[in-house]
């Protein structure tokens, strides 16, 4: 391959790649969590599963999580190389569902359990090939609990 085909490939590559994360994130599915609501107890079953957790009911309908919450428990990892200390937490959302994410845009000395957060879509990570990888980190609902300029 000569040195203008490669070039053509890879902009031909990076345009197909573009088209690809635009698609990605119009499906229905993406940029809100799949869960079942139970139509029996109205319990919000995250992750979807095939039964209800509380009352074993099979009566299941598809149902979004709220994007709304509080702060259920959370760990700091410190790390060694002077970085900003990374926060995982578990958040209980307004309709009862709980899930485990990153925490983002906190000033770790304004974590508290019972804060209110809010689920966002963001990046996560880029893999070895340049393809990012998204996924849900919460962040602070309040002004003063937000860490300004943080952006992760």
């Amino acid at each position: 391959m000569t040195r203008a085909t490669n070039k053509v490939a890879n902009r031909r590559n990076g345009a197909t790649r573009r088209k690809i994360v635009r698609l990605w994130r119009r499906l229905p599915r993406m940029g809100g969590l799949c869960a079942r609501r139970c139509t029996a107890c109205n319990t919000v079953n995250y992750p979807a599963g095939p039964v209800c957790r509380k009352c074993g009911g099979r009566g299941l309908e598809n149902a979004r999580v709220a994007t709304t919450g509080h702060l259920a428990t959370y760990t700091l990892a410190q790390h060694g190389d002077g970085q900003a200390p990374t926060a995982t937490g578990i958040i209980e959302c307004d309709d009862g569902a709980r899930l485990l994410c990153r925490l983002a845009d906190f000033a770790p000395q304004r974590l508290r359990v019972g804060m209110r957060v809010r689920l966002v879509f963001r990046r996560m990570a880029i893999d070895t090939r340049g393809v990012p990888r998204y996924g849900h980190k919460a962040v602070p609902l309040s002004p003063d609990d937000h860490l300004a300029g943080m952006t992760e």
